[in-house]
């Protein structure tokens, strides 16, 4: 009996990228079953449409749809939940994730790996956005010790057993590049050059970016707290020998005309400490609080294809679905 192979593919704005990157990730895994869990991330253009009719083209075809733009972590953890094979690949379907290395990802699998990490050697994204990317991975790794490579891309396998693990410890901050290593199963990677986009812009934005940088940062370490701790502290220690040095100034020094430069300084060093820490500690408790309201991650439109395995409960419950 073959395997079943299920590849997510999360989509916003990718009318025309769609049709070519469905046709070759369905020819590359030709000796397996295969489903395409498509979600389209609360696309503006025909996206949906596209979906539709890929899915008459293509019956292992399935889509899903969001109301409105929840984000790709949230696409992707949709497309996990929906997915039923004994692996899962992750893929974009902008094309910049070449599909013929679906067979690899799957051989490397069969080898025993229930991780193959995909690592961007190249291709076309600027120097700045290379290097960006480098030393956020460097801080991850010193604040957290989860060593995400360099080069890592959401184009991956995962087996079953790291797809349910995936899902049960997926909170409302969802990121996969450290929580998939984080897991600790054995990995193998796969090198690849990504192409240019096929169609249209990424919708990536360097905001995005840093908010999921940051999003990474804060849900796997406390490193940022501790550090406003250790900077108050010593903070603290300078203002102390600072006061000793004013007294012994005044009680010794004459003709010292007191200035208002270093009182000032002083006051706005303080302040500015002051705020950066109250700053760390208040992203902590806003994401605290955004988990606390338990809304959901991302709500479902409307869907094609089968949805039999949709109610699987791994803390998240039923996909939330709406009558379109």
């Amino acid at each position: 009996m073959k395997e079943l192979i299920s590849i997510v593919m999360p989509a916003h704005n990718e009318e025309a990228a769609l049709p070519q990157v469905v046709t070759e990730a369905s020819a590359a895994a030709r000796d397996v079953d295969v489903e395409i869990v498509i979600v389209d991330d609360g696309s503006t253009d025909g996206t949906w449409g596209e979906i539709a009719r890929l899915r008459r083209q293509f019956p292992g075809v399935r889509g899903l749809r969001f109301t409105r733009n929840f984000g790709h972590q949230a696409a992707i953890l949709a497309g996990l939940l929906a997915a039923r094979g004994d692996a899962v690949i992750i893929m974009d379907a902008d094309g910049q994730r070449p599909p013929h290395l679906i067979g690899e990802l799957i051989e490397r699998w069969r080898d025993g790996y229930q991780v193959v990490q995909g690592i961007r050697t190249s291709g076309p994204e600027s120097t700045m956005k290379r290097a960006a990317s480098r030393m956020f991975y460097r801080v991850l790794h010193s604040l957290s010790g989860v060593d995400v490579p360099s080069g890592s891309a959401d184009f991956r396998l995962l087996g079953r057993p790291v797809v349910d693990a995936v899902l049960r410890s997926a909170g409302h901050l969802l990121f996969l590049r450290a929580l998939v290593p984080y897991l600790g199963f054995e990995t193998a990677y796969v090198p690849f050059t990504a192409p240019p986009r096929i169609a249209g812009r990424s919708s990536y934005t360097w905001r995005r970016m840093v908010r999921l940088s940051l999003d990474g940062l804060m849900s796997f370490s406390i490193v940022p707290l501790r550090a406003a701790i250790a900077i108050g502290l010593m903070v603290s220690l300078a203002s102390f020998l600072y006061l000793v040095y004013a007294v012994f100034i005044w009680l010794f020094a004459r003709g010292v005309v007191p200035g208002w430069a270093s009182t000032v300084g002083l006051l706005a060093l303080l302040g500015g400490i002051q705020l950066l820490t109250l700053g760390v500690i208040g992203e902590y408790l806003g994401r605290l609080f955004l988990s606390s309201l338990n809304r959901p991650s991302f709500v479902i439109k409307e869907q094609t294809g089968a949805t039999d395995n949709t109610d699987r409960a791994h803390g998240h419950g039923r996909i939330p679905t709406i009558a379109p």
